[in-house]
């Protein structure tokens, strides 16, 4: 496959008698070629990174943007600018993705159409509205059967708290020496 991506202007030679830097001349211009025509494929990549505009995954769902509307002007600027800055994006975020702004933030939703949903924030911690509760508490439910106290409910676990590869990857567990780690699965369930 080489032969195909080399110049034409190339010489090769089975030995290298003014030492390394002919070998070096040579393997550069031959990673040269090499990239120029393997970067075609990667040229095929970028319509499938464009295509997926809504979608987190391939398994994911479009999200639903609507639900965000029941948070308007449920938080302050100088709190979304700390969550998002100090707590879930601690590495910095794209701008084309957030724009913070002084009485809104702008979320791209779908790259492709420039479409963005806009949060707006509260004007002051007194004037915030409250933050709607979109799940039920434990004590409003019905009383649990005693042989079934977990029928009828819908309990979602994220696959870090029971523990394993991707519990390491969330850094949820730990592990002290040679012993069996201790992790949040094991803690929890």
């Amino acid at each position: 496959m080489m032969k195909e991506c080399r110049s034409p202007n190339d010489k090769v030679s089975p030995r290298f008698p003014r030492g390394a830097s002919d070998f070096v001349i040579h393997h550069l211009s031959l990673v040269r070629y090499s990239l120029i025509c393997h970067s075609a494929f990667l040229l095929l990549l970028i319509p499938v990174a464009l295509e997926a505009a809504d979608n987190v995954s391939v398994l994911g769902s479009k999200p639903k943007w609507g639900v965000l509307e029941h948070y308007q002007e449920t938080i302050t600027r100088d709190e979304f600018a700390h969550l998002i800055n100090d707590v879930y994006c601690t590495h910095g975020f794209a701008p084309d993705l957030i724009e913070v702004n002084t009485d809104t933030a702008r979320i791209l939703m779908n790259r492709e159409s420039q479409s963005f949903f806009t949060l707006r924030f509260a004007k002051s911690d007194s004037s915030r509205d409250p933050v709607p509760r979109l799940w039920h508490a434990a004590k409003s439910l019905p009383s649990a059967k005693p042989d079934k106290p977990l029928s009828g409910l819908r309990i979602a676990l994220d696959p870090g708290h029971l523990g394993g590869e991707w519990a390491k990857m969330e850094e949820r567990w730990f592990q002290v020496g040679s012993t069996q780690p201790v992790q949040e699965g094991d803690l929890a369930l």
